[in-house]
């Protein structure tokens, strides 16, 4: 589990490698080796080719903003642009799209981040703005698979003036919800019924130090609920 931080910190800074995983061919196609793409020839590189059913087009870009997976053998993505979220069958069929609200549409609103817990539940962080592009607005809505709302689980009030900017969101065992606050310099786990902020993870200041965050961080859990923290500066 992620840990308080007082003067060191705990989150491990995440390291790409080359170290071995799995991914289940009958969702992800056929494997083809060496790799045929322009920029790596490399003969020991192993790619997965997509494998969809005659008629049916693959993930394009639309498909795969905020992808993320969910039960029942499928995905969930968000268009910032045509301002939905899509439910999508493993194979890329579109099931259903569900129409966020009209205040948080971009260029007035934005979509922050997207994540689907273990029963189904679409959590999408939403960001209204005012004439002059300022966030007026931030808060976390809730829908089902079935593209129903389920109301609102985190509505954000301003810290010294500022809104989180929630960019990322990941879920422990317990689908408790942890969302990454650029502009708060902190990761929160929230209560999954209540919202309730249960910790804070991070110093609260931006910077390279031990226990600050710089750029957009990203982050994600094991099954343990330990983290790991990408960042972009």
């Amino acid at each position: 589990m992620f840990k308080q931080f007082s003067t060191t910190l705990t989150l491990l800074a995440l390291v790409l490698t080359t170290s071995a995983c799995t991914m289940s061919l009958d969702r992800f196609g056929e494997i083809v080796s060496p790799s045929t793409g322009g920029d790596d020839q490399t003969p020991t590189v192993t790619v997965i080719k997509g494998s969809f059913p005659l008629g049916q087009p693959a993930f394009n870009l639309r498909n795969k903003s905020f992808l993320s997976a969910a039960p029942g053998n499928k995905f969930v993505s968000a268009s910032m642009f045509e301002h939905q979220i899509y439910v999508f069958t493993a194979e890329g069929k579109q099931l259903r799209s569900i129409n966020l609200p009209a205040a948080s549409k971009w260029p007035a609103g934005d979509i922050g981040c997207l994540g689907v817990d273990s029963t189904g539940l679409i959590y999408v962080g939403l960001i209204e703005r005012d004439s002059g592009g300022v966030a007026v607005r931030e808060y976390i809505q809730t829908y089902n698979l079935e593209g129903v709302s389920q109301g609102v689980f985190k509505e954000f009030v301003q810290e010294g003036g500022t809104f989180p900017s929630a960019q990322d969101i990941a879920f422990d065992s317990s689908d408790n919800v942890y969302l990454a606050l650029n502009y708060f310099y902190q990761i929160r786990k929230y209560h999954k019924t209540t919202g309730a902020q249960m910790a804070a993870y991070g110093a609260g200041t931006s910077g390279n130090a031990d226990g600050e965050f710089w750029g957009n961080t990203k982050f994600t859990l094991d099954s343990a609920g330990n983290g790991c923290i990408k960042q972009r500066g």
